[in-house]
């Protein structure tokens, strides 16, 4: 139990919109159930469909559904599955600790609370993205002697987007515009960083952030690693 974690979903306005999905009081209610399961930093909870429901005195497929609708909105983010086969959750923390940033989703229609559209195409509402981005084949592929998948490409495009929106335009062209990915391998993406200041930076900035953006936009956990290729 945490008491950090559950304070600071009691913490959140309600209602609102997130991620362009309608934030209820019963959206609310649910997450501070589950907070009420996390460690300090927002992790490690796992409790089963039927716990929820006996906890919150919900039926079981309204806890499914408003269970689905804060993944979407992703206040409540995949992290594989706990000891007993039930879904794993984390809180998305934010740097700092002291408050809940959920990761942005991109999706193709546009309007005042979307990124637009990307260049794989329409992307239907309430989809993370197209088909074809969906659970990408992320083979490995070498530095030099072949292309990094054309779907890790693609969702790398799409982080850069989100950086390119919510960072300072000076700290956006200095560290992250020219990243590329350049291999992956064993759930680990390496990014090729302009220089070693560059790869520093964003290290110690950016890459538990866009470790979790990747987790909205992939469904899938992905570790980061930041390096420079010479001759990259």
């Amino acid at each position: 139990m945490s008491v950090k974690a559950t304070a600071l979903v009691w913490d959140m306005e309600c209602p609102t919109k997130i991620n362009g999905f309608d934030f209820k009081p019963s959206h609310k209610y649910l997450l501070v159930s589950y907070a009420d399961h996390a460690d300090h930093n927002g992790r490690n909870i796992w409790p089963a469909v039927i716990t929820m429901a006996k906890k919150t005195g919900l039926d079981e497929r309204t806890v499914q559904r408003l269970t689905a609708d804060l993944a979407n909105m992703s206040v409540l983010l995949e992290d594989g599955k706990g000891p007993r086969g039930t879904n794993k959750w984390y809180l998305p923390f934010n740097q700092g600790g002291d408050k809940l940033s959920p990761p942005s989703i991109c999706r193709g229609d546009k309007n005042d609370e979307s990124l637009g559209d990307i260049p794989s195409g329409d992307i239907p509402s309430g989809d993370n993205l197209s088909p074809e981005l969906k659970e990408p084949e992320l083979v490995n592929k070498s530095y030099a002697d072949e292309t990094i998948d054309v779907g890790v490409q693609k969702i790398w495009q799409i982080v850069l987007e989100q950086l390119e929106r919510d960072m300072p335009k000076v700290n956006f062209v200095r560290y992250a515009k020219d990243t590329a990915p350049v291999h992956f391998e064993n759930g680990t993406l390496q990014v090729n960083a302009r220089n070693a200041e560059a790869r520093d930076w964003l290290e110690s900035r950016l890459q538990s952030t866009i470790e979790r953006a990747l987790v909205g936009i992939t469904s899938n956990s992905v570790a980061l690693e930041f390096v420079v290729v010479e001759g990259g």
